[in-house]
């Protein structure tokens, strides 16, 4: 099977049966990730042996790794990351799918575009059921505007360059709510630049 140069990196916090539906999405890769990190940061048992059952049903290397350290999704994200040895990091929140194109499309438009990190599009689920489709603009569309909102960067639509990551400083762990947001606003002044994917590969 062809694997990519990327890490998918799960954050995940007490919720196995979520955690097993975003692993599942990963399963299913068009173009697998090089390697899986579920990062616990509780250590928790029921996610251990998700992990370890999801494993043994797949060739792609996977792990758990506890992070005691910085709790909740942006340490979780960093301690992937850290634990990581592939070239690029792709990120997904354990309450989060990728649809079986997402990688593929995202790594080819890394290499088309040149640019260190892309993020592709996203279906929201909201609380009445409704679906709200969401595409980033590009870097030149929201220029003076960054500061206004989040125009569609989340914890499971990026895939970034490690080195890049690293250089941003990775997700900022004192931030429970728009690290994301947070995360966006640092990249771009640090000079990283991302390519778009707009057809909608994750949920």
């Amino acid at each position: 099977r062809l694997l990519s140069k990327a890490a998918c990196i799960i954050p995940t916090h007490g919720r196995p049966g979520l955690l097993s539906r975003a692993i599942e999405s990963v399963l299913q890769q068009s173009l697998a990730p090089a390697e899986i990190i579920v990062v616990d940061d509780l250590d928790d048992g029921p996610t251990a042996a998700v992990v370890q059952v999801s494993a043994l049903r797949t060739e792609i290397p996977m792990r758990r790794v506890v992070n005691r350290l910085n709790p909740g999704a942006s340490g979780s994200r960093n301690a992937g990351s850290a634990a990581s040895r592939s070239e690029f990091v792709a990120f997904l929140d354990d309450d989060d799918a990728w649809r079986p194109q997402y990688l593929a499309r995202a790594m080819a438009e890394l290499e088309r575009g040149g640019a260190d990190a892309v993020v592709s599009g996203l279906c929201r689920i909201k609380h009445d059921g409704s679906v709200q489709p969401i595409v980033i603009p590009r870097r030149a569309e929201i220029a003076g505007r960054l500061f206004d909102k989040n125009f569609g960067m989340t914890g499971s639509n990026l895939v970034i360059r490690r080195s890049a990551f690293e250089r941003v400083g990775g997700f900022d762990a004192a931030l429970p709510v728009f690290n994301d947001w947070d995360f966006l606003i640092r990249m771009i002044a640090a000079g990283v630049e991302y390519s778009v994917v707009p057809e909608m590969t994750g949920d």
